[in-house]
């Protein structure tokens, strides 16, 4: 039944809705009005029996008036005999019984119906097989119509006295909802014939028309928008692919400028090193010159000093010689004395052996001061060849910081320069991170994009289906849609 309805074409499923719609609203008018006439039947048959009642209860009491209460019996069979009336039947109350007896045959209540209305003092009608039961109680009242029945019945205002139970042939009025009902019936056929012949010329001239050309835009606007998204999805991947690569290649030139800027960090330490060593080495050649200076002033000293002690020398050696002399003269005159020149004889010879022994010192003095003066010029020499050195390491030790200080200061622009193309590739890998974040979610996009694209397929061709029946949407569609839902 399902697929059956399925293959259906719009217009056919809206006739077929409709017209199911039309039917059972129809059933459902024609059970209602057939309820509500009942209802009205039924409140008239109620009205009917209360006004009957009054009417019956009005005429017992002119007939006690008029003395001929006896006659109630006649009267009720001449009621009874009514059209659509009948077991008209005047039930007793307790209190009624009590003070007049149990009155004629029949009048006792029957039934649990007669008995709850006598206790309730309220009416009941009961509809059944083709009748309604009418239960109708006499109350005891002060001012029934400008009667006091208390007058002549003993009970309390309110209660029922007594009850009218009689029964109301409801044939005709079946008969007349039944025919009520075929008529409405007939007529919401007519009806529900000319609604859907209107409407099923309308749909099928206008509604599924438009319907099938809104079809026909949305598929051929639904493969385009497919195509479109099948190529913003590869291209998408295709730059988070290359985004990826590209990153990671400038991943690696981080890491090697970042190895590159330690080295330039590491080179400028160890100029700054050299440049310190090659200041204490000026400091220590510095330090240097100056010893040289002050050890040429001391050997100039002592070659100035060597000289004047030479003189001293030269003195010496002049008193150590007149000694001499004086010694051999005072030898000679000691022995020209004799014996009382003795004594000073000997003090002549060690006076002699004094000034040679003061001779041969200041020979030997003067042999290791000349010695001296060789050492102390050589030395001297040398200071100077030291000193003229000591110059050169100077200049050479000022070139090299010189260049030191030029390589210091290449280092120190190449590490200001790598630490920009630091920056620089820190920003561009950035970049390249949020293009290649954009090109997933691009690539995410266009994949909902194409998602919801077959999901508008799917659309279209139930929407096709709709129009046009399961059965022709395969064919209505053709090759229009690049995917549809089986």
């Amino acid at each position: 039944m399902g697929s059956w309805f399925r293959n259906k074409s719009l217009g056919a499923r809206i006739i077929i809705i409709l017209g199911l719609t039309l039917v059972i609203t129809s059933i459902a008018n024609i059970i209602w009005s057939g309820r509500v006439q009942e209802r009205l039947a039924l409140s008239s048959a109620q009205d009917l029996a209360t006004r009957f009642a009054d009417i019956t209860l009005s005429s017992l009491n002119n007939m006690m008036v008029a003395g001929g209460i006896e006659e109630r019996g006649r009267f009720l069979d001449l009621v009874s005999k009514v059209e659509g009336l009948s077991d008209v039947r005047v039930v007793r109350g307790a209190g009624v019984v009590e003070q007049f007896g149990e009155g004629l045959p029949g009048e006792l209540p029957r039934d649990e119906i007669e008995k709850r209305v006598l206790a309730t003092a309220k009416p009941e009608f009961i509809y059944e097989g083709g009748q309604m039961r009418a239960v109708v109680p006499f109350i005891l009242e002060k001012n029934w119509r400008g009667v006091d029945c208390t007058e002549c019945h003993e009970g309390t205002v309110g209660q029922a006295n007594g009850a009218l139970s009689m029964k109301i042939g409801m044939e005709a009025v079946e008969s007349s909802i039944r025919e009520n009902d075929t008529i409405f019936t007939v007529f919401f056929i007519i009806e529900g014939a000319l609604i859907l012949a209107v409407l099923f010329f309308t749909i099928a001239r206008s509604v599924t028309r438009e319907l099938r050309e809104v079809a026909d835009s949305l598929s051929q606007g639904s493969a385009e928008v497919s195509a479109a998204a099948e190529h913003l999805s590869d291209a998408s991947q295709t730059l988070a692919r290359e985004s990826e690569r590209q990153e990671e290649t400038l991943s690696g030139a981080a890491g090697d400028l970042t190895q590159v800027t330690q080295l330039i960090g590491e080179t400028n330490q160890s100029s700054a090193t050299a440049v310190g060593q090659v200041k204490d080495v000026e400091r220590m050649i510095q330090g240097g010159e100056k010893s040289m200076s002050r050890l040429v002033t001391a050997m100039t000293s002592i070659r100035d000093s060597s000289s004047e002690v030479r003189k001293i020398i030269s003195v010496i050696e002049e008193i150590a010689f007149q000694t001499n002399l004086l010694a051999l003269n005072a030898a000679v005159e000691a022995a020209r004395a004799g014996e009382h020149g003795k004594g000073f004889a000997v003090v002549a010879e060690e006076v002699r052996n004094l000034a040679q022994r003061v001779a041969t010192a200041a020979k030997e003095t003067t042999q290791m001061i000349e010695s001296a003066v060789k050492k102390t010029d050589e030395g001297a020499r040398i200071v100077d060849e030291t000193s003229s050195a000591l110059q050169k390491i100077r200049q050479a030790a000022e070139e090299v910081d010189a260049q030191i200080g030029k390589i210091t200061a290449v280092a120190r622009q190449q590490s200001e320069r790598v630490d920009v193309v630091n920056h620089a590739i820190a920003d561009l890998g950035k970049v390249t991170q949020s293009t290649s974040e954009s090109a997933s979610r691009t690539a995410a996009t266009s994949e909902e994009l194409s998602a919801q694209a077959s999901s508008l397929n799917d659309l279209i061709y139930r929407l096709v289906e709709v129009v046009n029946g399961a059965g022709h949407a395969a064919a209505a569609l053709g090759a229009r849609l690049p995917a549809h839902r089986d």
